[in-house]
């Protein structure tokens, strides 16, 4: 699992799929119509996605407990 972490910390495939998953989340946040959300509370929950999966990753030296 360390081996994966690590790969998703620093890949740039990583990144693109973390910016895509962004992207595909504010897609469908923005399309619910029984959320009731407001269109740019939608897209700031979705374009913080990708910064939140970096934080949450312990291998990803950038932000987080294991930042310098």
């Amino acid at each position: 699992m360390s081996q994966f972490l690590a790969w998703f910390a620093k890949s740039p495939l990583a990144a693109f799929s973390r910016v895509l998953a962004a992207g595909v989340l504010g897609w469908v946040l923005m399309n619910s119509g029984d959320l009731n959300l407001h269109p740019a509370l939608a897209l700031s929950l979705a374009s913080s996605l990708p910064i939140l999966i970096a934080w949450l990753n312990p291998a990803d030296t950038r932000y987080g407990k294991n930042s310098k």
